[in-house]
């Protein structure tokens, strides 16, 4: 595809990317760093699959636009933490923060 960048999340995505999109091994570029793909989205006036979390405010501003059509991508998400119980309530707290994020999205 022209003036398409691939911006790789990593290899759960580029699988199902690969799975959605059989036959697409062109691309005009490919990054695995999301800023380096969103820059190259705006300068060159290219597509790519973006995370919302990082396209939204150029949505917001109209300098980007949200194909209606095209499929729709999912990242895990993983955390890491340390068994310390003393943390435990900060560590609480965060999670319940996290999980009221991920339910907004």
């Amino acid at each position: 595809m022209k003036n398409y960048i691939l911006v790789d999340w990593g290899p759960e995505f580029r699988a199902e990317h690969d799975r959605v999109f059989p036959g697409m091994t062109a691309f005009a570029i490919s990054t695995g760093l999301v800023a380096v793909g969103l820059h190259y989205v705006l300068e060159q006036h290219a597509a790519g699959y973006l995370p919302l979390s990082v396209a939204a405010q150029h949505i917001e501003q109209g300098r980007l636009k949200r194909v209606k059509s095209a499929p729709v991508f999912h990242r895990p998400v993983y955390l890491v933490y340390p068994s310390d119980p003393q943390r435990a309530a900060a560590l609480a707290d965060a999670l319940s923060g996290l999980r009221a994020l991920a339910e907004e999205w």
